[in-house]
C-alpha cells in the first residue's frame, strides 16, 4: 500500500523513494557483512574508505572530504570507536588537535573488506548495466544541478511567484487613506515612536504625496488591504517611504509586489533615482530593498529625516 501511494505521488515523493532505496541497499549491505562474520556496518564505509588512504584526519577534514556535517561524522565515528575500528591520537604539531586513524583491528579487516567491496561494485553494476543505466553519470548530473541551484531555491521560487500572483496592487483612493495611516502606525508603534514627520504624511497623504506628483500604492490579498507604500517626488527623484505590511500578511510577498510597483512607477516617470530611509532594526525591509538593488550610503546626522536611528539607501535608475 505504501509503495503504491508513493508511486502515485510521483515527483513529490522523490526524496522518500531515494531514501527507501538507500535504506534497502544499506540493509542488504548489513546482512552481507553479518553473513561473512565481519563486524562492520554500511554507514562506516565512507569514513573507513577515506581513512584507508590517509594515515590520519581530523573530524573537520573527514567532514569536508565526504561532504557531510561534523556532527554526522562524529556520530559515525562513535559507532566505529565502539567496534574498535578506529582510534584517536593527538596531533604531534598541535597536541590540542585530535586525529582519527584506523585501528589495528580495522587494518586486520581490510584484506577481507577490499575484495568484498569489489563484489559490491560488481553486483550493483551488473544490476544497472542490465537496465542500460549509467547510475553514476546520472548521480553526477543530479548533484551538479543541485550544486547550481538547490531544491530549496527551486521550490521557494515557485512558492513566491504563486504568492505574488495573489497580490493585487491599487493606487491611492480617498477610501484607502485610513489604511495608509493604520498600516504604518502598526510598525511604527512596534519598533519606534511616531514622529511629527510621520504624522504629517500619514494625516495628509494627498497634500504630502499625491499633489506633489507622487503616488501611494496598496497591496490587496483576497480583497483585503494588507500593505502600502508611498513614492514622494523630490525634483527628479522619488523617496520610497511609509512601506508597511500588516503582521498577518508577512511572508505573502505583498512587500515585494509593492516595491516592484513603486520602482516601475518611478521608471515610467523618468526618475533618476529612488532613495529611502530605513533602520537596522528593520531587517526584513533591508533584505527586500537589497533584492531590488538598493545600496546603503553614508549621510551626516544633519541630513537625517527622522529622530530615530536611520540610514539611507539609494537605487539609481539612470546611468
Amino acid at each position: 500500500m505504501r509503495s503504491n501511494v508513493i508511486k502515485k505521488a510521483g515527483r513529490l515523493a522523490l526524496a522518500t523513494r531515494i531514501r527507501l532505496l538507500a535504506e534497502k541497499m544499506l540493509q542488504d549491505g548489513s546482512e552481507i557483512y553479518k553473513s561473512l562474520n565481519l563486524d562492520f556496518e554500511p554507514r562506516f564505509f565512507a569514513v573507513f574508505y577515506l581513512l584507508k588512504d590517509n594515515p590520519s584526519l581530523s573530524v573537520t577534514e573527514i567532514a569536508n572530504h565526504i561532504g557531510i556535517s561534523q556532527p554526522a561524522v562524529t556520530q559515525i565515528l562513535n559507532g566505529m570507536l565502539k567496534k574498535n575500528l578506529v582510534r584517536i591520537v593527538k596531533d604531534k604539531v598541535d597536541t590540542r588537535k585530535k586525529l582519527i586513524m584506523i585501528s589495528k583491528k580495522g587494518e586486520a579487516m581490510l584484506p577481507q573488506l577490499l575484495p568484498l567491496w569489489k563484489d559490491f561494485e560488481s553486483g550493483i553494476g551488473e544490476m544497472f548495466d542490465s537496465m542500460g543505466i549509467n547510475i553514476l553519470e546520472i548521480l553526477d548530473k543530479v548533484e551538479s544541478a543541485l550544486d547550481e541551484k538547490s531544491v530549496y531555491e527551486r521550490v521557494i521560487g515557485k512558492v513566491k511567484k504563486r504568492l505574488r500572483e495573489n497580490v493585487k496592487i491599487e493606487k491611492y483612493k480617498p477610501e484607502y487613506k485610513i489604511h495608509f495611516k493604520n498600516l504604518n502606525l502598526e510598525w511604527l508603534n512596534k519598533f519606534f515612536e511616531v514622529e511629527p514627520v510621520d504624522k504629517k504624511v500619514l494625516n495628509n497623504p494627498e497634500t504630502e504625496v499625491i499633489n506633489g506628483g507622487g503616488m501611494i500604492f496598496f497591496a490587496l490579498i483576497d480583497g483585503e488591504v494588507v500593505g502600502t507604500c508611498a513614492l514622494i517626488k523630490t525634483n527628479n527623484h522619488f523617496e520610497l517611504s511609509k512601506m508597511a505590511v500588516t503582521e498577518k500578511a508577512k511572508g505573502k510577498q505583498a512587500g515585494f509586489v509593492l516595491c516592484e510597483a513603486a520602482v516601475n512607477f518611478a521608471k515610467e516617470h523618468n526618475a533618476e533615482m529612488i532613495y529611502l530611509s530605513t533602520s537596522h532594526k528593520l531587517k526584513s525591509a533591508i533584505n527586500l530593498y537589497t533584492k531590488f538593488g538598493f545600496t546603503p550610503i553614508e549621510i551626516s546626522e544633519s541630513d537625517k529625516k527622522y529622530i530615530r536611528d536611520t540610514f539611507k539607501m539609494i537605487l539609481p535608475l539612470k546611468n
